[in-house]
């Protein structure tokens, strides 16, 4: 058989093969649609959480003379309703040591940081370095007000937490941010962002925060 007709009748499978199976070219982009509608950054009052018992059971956070104000709890991936958690991710459910290292000055538990990793990290479509290095843009678009530098008040409204956050940063719309206060207590303020971490308003998040008036503020 000649031998140009085998080469033609192979190169005539494969593009029949391209078609059917939908390939499109080495330049077609790849989807960049995520699998959830926006974030959640979830700064913890640090304080509060070493008073707890959870508190005492993480001695890096905890130690004395630490000193840490607000810490990352973690940034979560969020539907408009409810949110995804322990997602089967091509990447596993462990956090690499090199990873996890490189977190602990805003996330000093490394048990905390692996957590969040395996419950809300693997719902992101990203790699940890990427969920790592995402967190930390997240965290370090938050300015904290002044009243949380060391003199704070001992009791405190949800209303003016919010008010202080909405101020030091003005995009972050009241609509945007819930504060939690489990038994009274000042715990954390969420903050809600899109993929490109813009604060945005979320409904849902916002309508389940806290409302209190004169919570405990635990003191640095």
């Amino acid at each position: 058989m000649n031998r140009r007709f085998i080469q033609w009748g192979i190169i005539a499978l494969a593009i029949a093969i391209a078609v059917a199976t939908g390939w499109q070219g080495d330049d077609q982009p790849e989807s960049s649609e995520a699998p959830f509608d926006f974030y959640v950054l979830a700064l913890s009052w640090s304080p509060a959480f070493c008073d707890s018992d959870a508190g005492q059971r993480s001695p890096l956070q905890c130690r004395s003379g630490a000193d840490h104000g607000f810490v990352t709890h973690g940034l979560w991936p969020q539907f408009e309703e409810g949110w995804p958690s322990f997602c089967q991710s091509p990447y596993g459910d462990s956090m690499p040591s090199s990873v996890a290292e490189g977190l602990l000055d805003i996330m000093p538990d490394r048990g905390l940081i692996e957590h969040q990793w395996d419950k809300h990290g693997t719902c992101s479509g990203l790699s940890q370095e990427a969920y790592a290095d995402v967190t930390r843009q997240a965290s370090q678009s938050i300015a904290i007000p002044a009243l949380f530098d060391g003199t704070t008040p001992s009791r405190i409204d949800a209303n003016d937490i919010e008010q202080a956050f909405q101020q030091t940063n003005p995009a972050i719309t009241r609509d945007a941010m819930a504060i939690s206060c489990p038994g009274g207590r000042f715990a954390e303020v969420r903050i809600c962002l899109d993929q490109s971490l813009s604060p945005r308003a979320c409904s849902e998040v916002d309508r389940n925060g806290c409302r209190q008036n004169n919570l405990h503020l635990t003191a640095r």
